[in-house]
């Protein structure tokens, strides 16, 4: 009789049951040199490893796996979803792309590869938030994905990412069709169905979005907030009309999401805003900043810091003198033109205008440079990395920067990055590129920090959720850019004003243009015209010709927004310097 098969994995499957992950990879690493070619010992250790936080052996033992092992083994899958595992903790994406593209290869393209390595892009882009970023690996995983065989056991998943990478690359044609596939296939796809209501919404598909968000309404009694929200922002005539009630009801149940209540408040107060209730809506507008406060306590002090160090190190005399800098390319060269300021300053109609000449490519609020520097200097504090930056880290950033950029714009002569973040960057800026036009975007501060307040951003602008705060944080930003302007030897900031512009589009439109290097035309200024999309927070008013429809709409909620009228006196003292 034969004698029956030990089970070496015993020990380490009891003190994972026990939750001792230390002593199950230790007893399952000991077991390995002894029984090396058992796959499931591996896999086990492996899972025991990533919980013990040894990720460095647990990755190489995955990776080892998954070039070792095919899709046809009983393993396979939980190898696979443990790599997936690994990459996502770890962040180290990069290799585990590498390791599943070479098999890819190896295995004759086996479908299962090109989605397992679209996937991992796909969760690096969230990791790395909303901004859009360009990288190869993207495009690589859309190729990979549109050849998938449509017999794929897997095909729906697949396509439902090859949906979300063609929202991320603005690809929206393609995007919407396949969504529009996805959704007739399976309508009671919620989850997709709100995706998809976000991707029409934010791309400022007015009709299809109401259509979408109407559906949505009618089709789930408990569907949440946000159908209501894009409807309040594009089309608030067609609101149901025991809207505010549905809404009431959903954010007076603490027990539903934070991000849900918080849209819902913000629905409400648009609701009021739309029927000239200013004290109800700026009511809701206080509790949904409330909602969004108890996430987690914003630090105002250590934001001051922040700002303080930036300032420090930009008025420094060796980045004053700009000794780590090196020269802009020639004029046949690319040129990035950085869009600069706060929130709701009008950037969106300066890139608007800017962006419609056929030499320009408005590439929105993209990611790209702030991504490379942190990649470059290993840090993520902004003076920290300016502390950081010698000639080396500003060649290889330069360079992989000006790389993104052909990639969103091959025949561009000049691209407009519009990410406002980059303010607190702008001493970086200078730095890699010396000359590049560096656009501040100014607006009355009052309006622009009702405006912010007032908005329902996809991503929190922590700051806004207290007006002293606020009005803090414009102070800093302003004191920043007031001392960047000062050290400014080469004239390359251009502060744009959005009343100026508004009153004499022309006249600002030309000095905007010649500052960039842009010969003007004047078609630019019917940039609502364009087929351009702006995927921002100012769609809707991007559509429509020059206005100053928004210039006093903050003076409907003077009585509630004392913390915010000492911008004035800033106002002031910013008018003063420009006029000396």
């Amino acid at each position: 009789m034969a004698n029956p098969r030990v089970d070496v994995s015993e020990q380490v499957k009891k003190a994972m049951a026990a939750g001792d992950f230390v002593t199950a990879a230790d007893t399952g690493a000991h077991l390995l040199k002894t029984h090396s070619r058992d796959v499931f010992l591996n896999v086990i250790t492996s899972v025991a490893e990533i919980h013990a936080k040894r990720f460095s052996r647990a990755g190489a033992r995955l990776k080892r796996l998954i070039a070792e092992v095919g899709p046809e083994n009983q393993y396979f899958s939980p190898i696979l979803q443990n790599l997936h595992e690994y990459a996502r903790i770890t962040g180290d994406f990069s290799s585990v792309v590498q390791v599943l593209e070479s098999k890819r290869q190896k295995q004759n393209a086996h479908p299962i590869y090109a989605e397992a390595i679209a996937n991992l892009v796909m969760e690096r882009l969230n990791r790395q938030g909303m901004a859009r970023l360009y990288s190869k690996d993207i495009y690589h995983a859309i190729r990979l994905l549109e050849k998938l065989p449509h017999d794929y056991f897997r095909a729906r998943e697949a396509k439902e990412v090859l949906a979300r990478l063609y929202v991320h690359c603005e690809a929206t044609d393609k995007a919407f069709a396949l969504l529009s596939e996805l959704v007739a296939e399976k309508p009671d796809d919620r989850a997709l169905r709100l995706f998809q209501l976000s991707a029409l919404a934010i791309s400022g598909e007015v009709a299809a979005a109401t259509n979408c968000a109407l559906s949505l309404i009618d089709d789930y009694a408990d569907i949440g907030p946000r159908p209501y929200l894009v409807l309040c922002y594009l089309s608030p005539l067609a609101l149901p009309e025991n809207s505010e009630q549905v809404l009431e009801t959903y954010l007076g149940n603490k027990a539903n999401p934070v991000i849900d209540r918080f849209q819902a408040a913000f629905a409400l107060g648009a609701m009021a805003e739309s029927r000239n209730d200013m004290k109800a809506a700026f009511s809701w507008y206080q509790t949904g900043h409330e909602i969004s406060a108890a996430i987690a306590p914003y630090d105002i002090a250590a934001e001051k810091k922040s700002f303080e160090r930036i300032r420090t190190l930009l008025k420094n005399d060796d980045l004053d003198d700009q000794p780590r800098s090196i020269s802009q390319p020639s004029a046949d060269d690319l040129t990035p033109v950085f869009i600069v300021g706060m929130p709701r300053s009008a950037s969106t109609l300066a890139e608007s205008i800017l962006g419609t000449h056929s030499d320009v490519y408005g590439a929105g609020e993209i990611g790209d440079f702030a991504h490379i520097v942190a990649d470059v200097t290993g840090v993520t504090e902004i003076a920290e990395q300016m502390e950081k930056l010698g000639k080396a880290q500003i060649h290889e950033i330069r360079r992989r920067y000006l790389a993104a950029l052909r990639g969103y714009a091959p025949d561009a002569r000049f691209v407009i990055d519009k990410n406002l973040g980059n303010l607190k960057r702008v001493g970086i800026i200078r730095l890699v590129f010396p000359n590049s036009p560096i656009i501040y975007m100014r607006r009355n501060p009052i309006a622009t920090c009702v405006s912010i307040y007032t908005t329902p951003f996809v991503t929190s602008m922590r700051y806004a959720d207290d007006l002293n705060d606020l009005a803090a944080y414009y102070q800093e930003a302003e004191a920043l850019m007031s001392d960047f302007v000062a050290t400014d030897k080469l004239n390359t900031v251009f502060e744009l004003d959005y009343e100026a512009l508004v009153a004499d589009p022309e006249t600002v439109g030309r000095a905007f243009f010649t500052h960039c290097g842009v010969e003007w035309d004047p078609s630019c200024l019917e940039f609502y015209r364009s087929e351009k999309v702006a995927r921002t927070a100012s769609m809707l008013q991007v559509r429509r010709p020059v206005n100053s429809d928004s210039v006093d709409k903050w003076r409907r909620f003077e009585p509630y927004i004392s913390p915010l009228l000492i911008l004035d006196d800033a106002e002031e003292e910013t008018s003063k310097r420009k006029a000396s």
